[in-house]
């Protein structure tokens, strides 16, 4: 079977460890080190809750050790990582790779259709289930080569995977197009070296700029797509004029613009639960926003709702 058709239910682990939200933190030490166990699930009624790594038990015992706190007052809930980054049982391999890639984390939870536990998977299980097919697993590139982000494939599945757990747990998310103003004249006027030197400032800028749940994609040429979970359009509209400004602020020279240095554009589209958009649909009002942006000037940013989108009224 290839890496691209198998399925995570079928390299799953079952030997994952689950404790309660009320279990104090000297069983959660005892229950990691007996099991020796990357982890342990948090599970409430056979839902997986929160997720506890070794990293994070490091963390809060050298911040109490600091503070003088007493670990034997803390519990599970205190120590975890809330809401986890699941998976479903049928996904493929590739798509759950592509998440543990996005969201910087090596174990997944595996849930069913109702999101109760079913096992556990890892970047580790992914490598050893196709460990002789390295050169498939290499031509699986998820990260664009001149920008160091996630490309366009890597974009399309965590939107996919953004968007189904929107529908699932009814919460709302953004898209972000951003389109660096002139880039052509740019170009044109100091050479491509040049132009490459500088959607890597615009690309460090954007990435510098926002939160750490926000994930940065190439979406093509001088384009570049930001997602923000659980994010509604006005705070998205906040998130992207504080990118806008620090880019602007970098006043990178630009003398083929009006502003005369380095400016970006964007636009916003964003689902609300219940909307009965696809995130393609969105895609598309993100562009239109885009191009609102443009014909208002430049160096701004338009999304659904915004009175000064000329777009405003087509969405």
């Amino acid at each position: 079977m290839k890496f691209n058709d198998s399925s995570v239910q079928s390299h799953m682990t079952m030997g994952f460890v689950t404790v309660e939200p009320s279990a104090s933190l000297p069983d959660i030490l005892q229950t990691i080190t007996e099991a020796k166990a990357p982890c342990l699930i948090v599970i409430d009624d056979d839902k997986p809750v929160g997720i506890i790594t070794e990293n994070d038990l490091v963390s809060v015992l050298a911040a109490n050790q600091l503070e003088g706190k007493n670990i034997a007052d803390m519990h599970a809930g205190d120590v975890m990582t809330s809401s986890p980054v699941t998976v479903h049982y049928s996904s493929l391999l590739k798509e759950a790779f592509v998440i543990s890639q996005s969201h910087n984390i090596r174990e997944l939870p595996v849930v069913d259709p109702d999101g109760y536990l079913m096992g556990l998977i890892s970047q580790n299980d992914i490598l050893d289930a196709h460990f002789n097919m390295l050169d498939e697993l290499q031509t699986l590139s998820m990260e664009d080569s001149l920008l160091g982000i996630g490309n366009r494939r890597a974009m399309e599945m965590d939107l996919q995977y953004t968007h189904n757990n929107a529908l699932r747990y009814q919460r709302y998310y953004s898209i972000v197009l951003l389109d660096v103003d002139y880039f052509k004249k740019y170009n044109d006027h100091y050479g491509h070296q040049e132009g490459d030197r500088v959607l890597r400032l615009v690309s460090d800028t954007i990435k510098a700029s926002l939160r750490s749940s926000d994930r940065l994609y190439r979406y093509g040429g001088e384009e570049l797509l930001v997602l923000l979970p659980e994010t509604y359009p006005l705070v998205a509209a906040k998130v992207v004029e504080r990118v806008l400004e620090n880019l602007e602020g970098e006043a990178e020279p630009h003398c083929e613009s009006d502003y005369g240095v380095v400016t970006a554009s964007a636009g916003i589209g964003s689902y609300e639960p219940g909307c009965g958009k696809e995130w393609k649909a969105l895609l598309e009002l993100a562009d239109a926003q885009l191009y609102s942006s443009k014909q208002r000037g430049r160096n701004c940013v338009s999304w659904q709702g915004d009175k000064g989108s000329l777009a405003a009224e087509a969405v």
